[in-house]
């Protein structure tokens, strides 16, 4: 049996409401910025690779726009949802799903190329660069990783909701096993670009995630995370 192309283009995704082009092409420049600099990151990390390179499939990072509004808009055009706009846990758990279902980060590498003996002349710790080479082979979910968390979470906030002091009068209650509260954001992340790369994952699954991070305050929230009104982050 022939399959039946289906082209974005002819669905009716975009509107005057809130799935604007404007904000098409917000999301989708969001998306590409995190994209860039988490090559740039990883460049400036290991220095210069021989034999892989890096590139941003504009086509993908369209589709996952595209797709990531198809699902939102499906949500709040259902007749059982009472809210006209969706939230941020929701805007952030599609982008990133679709985002790591597209990979628009197109990944290259020279043919026969040995990946475990790749030569990263800013490293010279074996564990960091095994880390390093799942990395590189996991740039997308990386970046996803990245991005999810810093839609929801001023995470290089200078001013931490919760400083030292408030880290030890926890810790005396027993029951917490962080130094500080900076090694468990960095633990949030791993366990979530862990997810990302090796589990299933879904927009609802993801949306659960980051709902659960805020359940302690580390660092500031972006914006009304739990806001059900009319409005929303844009």
């Amino acid at each position: 049996m022939q399959r039946k192309s289906i082209f974005v283009d002819e669905l009716p995704v975009l509107d005057n409401d809130f799935f604007t082009d404007d904000r098409f092409k917000s999301w989708y420049n969001m998306l590409s910025d995190f994209a860039c600099a988490t090559i740039e990151t990883l460049h400036n990390e290991v220095g210069g690779v021989v034999g892989i390179d890096y590139e941003i499939n504009t086509v993908l990072l369209q589709e996952v726009v595209y797709d990531a509004m198809i699902g939102l808009k499906t949500i709040v055009s259902s007749e059982h949802n009472i809210v006209r706009h969706p939230n941020p846990f929701k805007i952030a758990a599609y982008l990133g799903y679709w985002f790591i279902r597209h990979k628009p980060i197109a990944f290259r590498a020279e043919m026969n190329l040995d990946i475990k003996s790749l030569k990263m002349p800013l490293i010279d710790n074996d564990d960091l660069k095994k880390i390093k080479i799942v990395e590189i082979k996991h740039l997308n979910e990386v970046a996803a990783a990245k991005f999810l968390l810093r839609y929801i979470f001023v995470v290089e906030s200078k001013k931490p909701l919760c400083n030292q002091k408030r880290c030890k009068k926890i810790k005396s209650n027993g029951n917490f096993y962080f130094e500080d509260f900076q090694e468990m954001l960095d633990t949030i992340y791993e366990k979530l670009l862990y997810h990302l790369m090796y589990r299933d994952i879904s927009p609802k699954i993801i949306e659960h995630f980051l709902e659960a991070y805020t359940l302690h305050p580390y660092v500031s929230y972006t914006c009304d995370l739990w806001n059900i009104s009319e409005e929303s982050k844009e």
